[in-house]
């Protein structure tokens, strides 16, 4: 969801899957711990802080999405 906004508020990303601040926490404090994000800036208007991916976090992103395009060792398999 950051990857396709650019950046955004763990508040933003709750509402874009439709469930709670809280729920989504462990999950963020993992991408925070993991660096995967990196703090953009406050947003002026609303006050909430900005993420977006890091470095890490965008090539961990590209690694996942390999990883999903590639077939798997069951499908090439004949017989």
């Amino acid at each position: 969801m950051i990857a396709e906004f650019g950046e955004a508020s763990r508040e933003l990303v709750a509402w874009e899957l439709r469930c709670h601040d809280a729920e989504i926490e462990p999950g963020w404090r993992r991408a925070l711990t993991e660096r995967l994000l990196g703090n953009a800036h406050i947003d002026t208007i609303s006050g909430e802080e900005m993420w977006s991916l890091s470095l890490r976090g965008r090539a961990w992103r590209a690694d996942s999405q390999a990883m999903r395009r590639a077939p798997s060792a069951t499908a090439t398999r004949t017989g």
